[in-house]
């Protein structure tokens, strides 16, 4: 399960929509005093989304690698867990929101 795939999707999109609008949504000194807080909100809302996709990819792949560690399903059989998912929802709830 590539869990990180959809996220580097995202921070891709993210990028190149901060590109394309950089001149557009570059706060001038003729901006009401709105919009350029507007234009701000704007640029730390794109900034902020790229950092978090980047979190969740980091997250996954670390919780993938630790979950493929442990072997194989009979391990996930004694903890009384049906799926990897179940055991991250139940053990570590901050990577499975990460995640998710």
């Amino acid at each position: 399960a590539n869990l990180g795939a959809p996220a580097a999707l995202v921070a891709g999109a993210v990028l190149a929509t901060m590109v394309d609008s950089r001149e557009a949504m570059s706060p001038k000194k003729s901006d009401k005093r709105i919009i350029h807080i507007a234009k701000k909100t704007y640029r730390f809302l794109l900034l902020s989304s790229f950092a978090l996709e980047i979190i969740s990819i980091f997250v996954t792949t670390v919780t993938g690698t630790m979950l493929l560690s442990h072997g194989d399903a009979a391990v996930l059989k004694n903890l009384n867990f049906n799926s990897p998912m179940g055991m991250l929802m139940h053990n570590w709830e901050f990577e499975y929101l990460t995640a998710r």
